[in-house]
């Protein structure tokens, strides 16, 4: 027995001999069934599979070691020597002979300072690897996203997390973002040359004045010639066709000038109708045209509206209404001036809880027989004093229409109109022109012009009045202090949008002047502005939408009729400033 071990020995160091320095190498010393010591064979199988999960550890698969403990499982283990193999396989099996408690990797000849080394080694590397992939991903990432910050937010982007995803981007769908960038730029650089040969123009006629600009801050209301104001804007005009249109809005103060030009391109549109011709092309950008000059007068009309109200007799009005609408009635009686249609009235007095201020108004309840006739449609008040504040006129008192339950006299009633009430009147017929504060052909004309509109045929000479006007301390250009507050008015408008009425321009009036022949320069140029949009906004809570498209046809035969006139009889004899 002790030559054979002794042989068996000599073989495995001859062996351990042969294997190379710089290469792990593997020999088998196991148990079998009957305990014995034998000599395994197939180490060369365990090299690749330790290979392999060396590889896998890279990789982050799996640990070591449980490949080693899969690889184990042919009783085989890992010497750093063939003399420290054959002791640590000793000692394991007289270790185990003598039935102390030993570890797995000791029984199987595996040393726990190998052991321990593998691991420590490629949990360090397994770890520096994942602390390098995590880096680069927050890096990519935090790139991606400082990208989309500095770039058009109307182009969409892709952005990618987990490095592996890049595998599913759709290739087209990144052709498509970069056309869509493409586009953009080619938008942009568009733009800047328009604006480029805008500032050309400009600066071309600055030059063509011959203005030295000295060194010294200049009044801006002398400047002749302002820069051009150019807009932009694209819309579909039609199912494959999109219009896009250029406004640009050049004015020169020292010639009183303005030059507006539009411009219109037509390119069909790629999902829309294809069977559209050049013409079609054409008359598509004159449509866009007129749209484009319409948001324009829209815009330009509102600023002057604007510019030319004086905001102290604004707030004023604003005042009243509000006190008319929601003033306390702390006293009421019926009116002394009793209507031959037996249409009641009241004098109230409204106060405003939290000034104290108090005013005096008419008030007019609504009733059923007076909306049937049509002689005493009380909101029509306060249509009376919108259409006259558009128009720049200020005639009519201020009305509020209310509604829910109103107390007046002792009676209730569940809506009226609220209006103004000036003390001390008197019919204007009884006062001198001289007095007046504006003059008599132009007064006259507002006033017919007025109940054109809201075809009111009951103007006589009661609905003419003379007294304080309800802007107190506004400046009337008359002589006094006194004077100063009185104007002629105009009151009573209930019996307007009577369908059996017949108002007319060149009907004679009160006060016997005949047809009217001529029209205030205020009055001319704010009809043009009395667009259905504007109607629209201030009379829908008061007249029926047809009502309302009523006063839009007379306002433009109004403006044909005074055109006319024009048009034969010349400017000057026809419009007063």
């Amino acid at each position: 027995g002790n030559e054979s071990s002794r042989q068996r020995r000599q073989a495995g160091g001859a062996k351990a001999k042969a294997i190379r320095p710089v290469s792990l190498s593997v020999v088998g010393l196991g148990r079998d069934n009957s305990g014995s010591s034998k000599k395994k064979s197939g180490s060369g199988g365990l090299g690749r599979k330790l290979k392999r999960s060396l590889s896998l550890r890279q990789l982050g698969a799996h640990s070591i070691e449980d490949e080693v403990e899969n690889a184990s499982g042919n009783e085989s283990n890992i010497p750093l020597s063939p003399s420290r193999a054959r002791s640590n396989g000793a000692k394991g099996l007289s270790r185990g002979h003598k039935g102390r408690k030993v570890s797995e990797s000791s029984k199987r000849g595996i040393s726990p300072s190998l052991l321990s080394y593998i691991r420590k080694k490629f949990k360090k590397e397994a770890a520096t690897k994942e602390a390098a992939l995590s880096s680069s991903v927050d890096d990519l990432a935090a790139t991606a996203k400082n990208h989309h910050q500095a770039t058009d937010p109307s182009v969409q982007r892709v952005f990618v997390d987990d490095p592996d995803s890049l595998a599913h981007i759709d290739v087209k769908e990144l052709e498509k973002i970069m056309k869509a960038l493409e586009d953009k730029d080619t938008s942009i650089k568009q733009e800047l040359q328009e604006q480029r040969a805008l500032l050309r123009q400009a600066v071309q006629s600055l030059s063509s004045t011959g203005i030295e600009v000295e060194d010294e801050e200049e009044d801006p209301a002398v400047i002749p010639q302002s820069l051009p104001v150019t807009t932009k804007s694209c819309e579909i005009v039609h199912p494959g066709a999109e219009c896009c249109t250029r406004t640009m809005v050049s004015i020169s103060p020292s010639e009183n000038k303005g030059t507006v030009t539009v411009e219109a391109s037509v390119h069909p549109h790629y999902s829309g109708n294809q069977e559209l011709n050049t013409q079609d092309m054409v008359a598509l950008a004159a449509l866009a045209i007129e749209k484009a000059g319409t948001r324009l007068f829209t815009h330009e009309t509102h600023t002057l509206r604007k510019k030319r109200r004086n905001a102290d007799r604004d707030a004023s009005h604003r005042e009243l209404v509000w006190l008319l609408q929601h003033g306390e009635i702390v006293s009421s009686r019926r009116s002394d001036h009793s209507s031959e249609f037996g249409h009641d009235s009241f004098l109230v007095e409204l106060e405003d809880r939290e000034s104290g201020r108090r005013i005096k108004a008419l008030f007019k309840p609504k009733s059923e027989e007076g909306e049937t006739s049509g002689w005493h449609r009380v909101e029509v008040e306060r249509v009376a004093y919108s259409l006259n504040r558009l128009l720049g006129m200020d005639y009519v008192p201020p009305s509020a229409v209310r509604k829910g339950e109103i107390l007046v006299d002792g009676k209730e009633f569940h809506e009226g109109c609220f209006t103004y009430f000036v003390e001390g009147a008197k019919q204007l017929s009884e006062v001198s022109t001289d007095l007046w504060d504006t003059s008599k052909e132009v007064f006259l004309s507002d006033t017919r012009i007025l109940d054109v509109l809201i075809h009111n045929s009951d103007r006589h000479h009661g609905h003419f009045l003379f007294g304080k006007h309800w802007i107190q301390g506004d400046s009337l250009s008359m002589g006094d202090q006194e004077a100063e507050m009185m104007c002629a008015f105009l009151i009573d408008h209930a019996a307007g949008f009577r369908q059996e009425a017949c108002v007319r321009l060149d009907h004679e009036n009160a006060f016997m002047t005949g047809p009217t022949r001529v029209i205030s320069a205020r009055t001319y140029i704010h009809l043009r502005y009395l667009t259905a949009e504007v109607l629209e906004a201030k009379l829908t809570p008061y007249l029926a939408l047809s009502e309302i498209y009523e006063v839009i046809r007379r306002k433009e035969a109004i403006l044909d009729y005074f055109d006319g006139l024009v048009f034969f009889h010349g400017y000057e004899n026809v419009v007063i400033d």
